[in-house]
């Protein structure tokens, strides 16, 4: 197995190999290898520009992804704020509501 790190990102690449067995000859056939590739990227956004920045990971880095037969890409949004005083309750009762009109699988607000 091959691993390749940068400072943001990783990439496994896992090779196994693969006989077959010819139904007429009843013999193994040449092996192959297959190459199974998985990235995994985190980056942190700044949050006065994440419109322009996700929109820029989308067309450089997602789309090439996706448009890979086999690929199945799955992305993430994960918002952590930490409001020192308390959010006041017009926003918790906002940012609830919009959340679960986004279809955001979990949110909520925690007292620390």
């Amino acid at each position: 197995m091959r691993h390749h790190r940068t400072q943001s990102s990783s990439c496994v690449v896992k090779s196994s190999r693969h006989e077959h067995i010819d139904t007429d000859t009843k013999r193994a056939v040449a092996s192959t290898w297959a190459i199974d590739q998985t990235l995994s990227d985190l980056r942190h956004l700044q949050p006065t520009r994440v419109g322009r920045d996700t929109g820029r990971i989308a067309d450089e880095v997602i789309a090439h992804l996706a448009g890979l037969m086999g690929a199945a890409v799955k992305v993430v949004l994960e918002i952590e704020a930490h409001v020192p005083r308390g959010a006041p309750d017009n926003v918790v009762r906002t940012v609830t509501e919009n959340s679960r009109t986004l279809k955001f699988s979990s949110h909520g607000f925690e007292d620390v």
